[in-house]
């Protein structure tokens, strides 16, 4: 189940193999979700936006679920109310990727490698919204701040 914003993106993730798209263009965010997941809610919930989303993410997470905190891109930081924990019997998990550059760099490394491995052959491809020419960041970074982007946006070096 992917949640997003707006047609194009819905589109795009359902092109991606998403089984189910959740709009929040739609409003009823929680209905929405529930309605996806089933009663038994999800396995795994990846939270990556936080702000008013988070509340409604942790209520469709599965009897010994997971809930994974990736981020904070929507500006607030939700919270767990311990009860709901334990009554759900389910897991928070943090994931804080750019610490693994001071605790596993190894990790990383390896990771970054099999990834680039998995693009040489044509396993995956990632989704690129626009490449730009280094000097054109700050236009790039307004997309992404306007959600705008379906994709990563890519910069080009100076002599690239």
């Amino acid at each position: 189940v992917a949640v997003v914003t707006g047609a194009a993106k819905a589109a795009a993730c359902l092109a991606w193999g998403a089984d189910v798209v959740v709009d929040l263009e739609r409003g009823g965010l929680l209905e929405q979700l529930r309605a996806a997941v089933g009663p038994g809610g999800a396995e795994v919930v990846v939270d990556n936006v936080g702000g008013g989303a988070f509340d409604d993410l942790r209520r469709v997470v599965a009897f010994e679920g997971r809930l994974v905190v990736v981020g904070f891109t929507a500006g607030g930081i939700g919270t767990v109310p311990a009860n709901h924990v334990l009554l759900r019997n389910y897991s928070v998990v943090g994931l804080h990727l750019a610490r693994y550059r001071r605790e596993d760099p190894d990790l990383l490394r390896r990771v970054h490698a099999e990834l680039v491995g998995l693009w040489g052959r044509g396993v995956i491809e990632p989704a690129i919204h626009r490449v730009l020419p280094f000097e054109e960041a700050v236009a790039g970074l307004a997309m992404i701040a306007r959600r705008q982007t379906i994709g990563r946006v890519v910069l080009v070096p100076p002599g690239a």
